[in-house]
């Protein structure tokens, strides 16, 4: 092979290296934006209703006590566009005059329950 060749080859296997390279610097979701955000009055609330909003295939959420209702709105909506959705919360918690529980089951969402003193042990398992 001559020298020219050589050169040519070299430079096209180098061009689809940064190519891909590229590709995958910018497309990989490895690199997905990060954001922080804090709780009662940082943005959190309206950052997850807006993230379920979005959902397509399936919701996980893994929660002590789920008690708010722009939220659990948000899971219905998501259910009803048929986004999977399974819920794990703590079985006390669950039981609350504020906790979104029975209004889960009644719109057919999956809730799984469990006592606290194995909770870290289900959610790491769920996760």
């Amino acid at each position: 092979m001559s020298l020219r060749t050589e050169a040519l080859r070299k430079g096209k296997i180098l061009i689809l290296a940064i190519a891909l390279g590229l590709f995958l610097f910018f497309y990989s979701p490895s690199f997905a934006e990060i954001k922080v955000f804090f709780s009662p009055n940082g943005g959190i609330a309206e950052e997850i209703i807006k993230q379920i909003d979005n959902a397509q295939e399936y919701i996980d959420i893994a929660i002590y006590s789920f008690t708010y209702e722009p939220i659990a709105g948000a899971m219905i909506r998501a259910k009803n566009r048929e986004v999977e959705i399974r819920i794990l919360m703590d079985k006390g918690q669950s039981q609350g005059n504020s906790s979104k529980y029975k209004f889960f089951l009644n719109n057919d969402i999956v809730v799984i329950q469990d006592s606290y003193h194995r909770w870290k042990s289900i959610v790491h398992w769920f996760l």
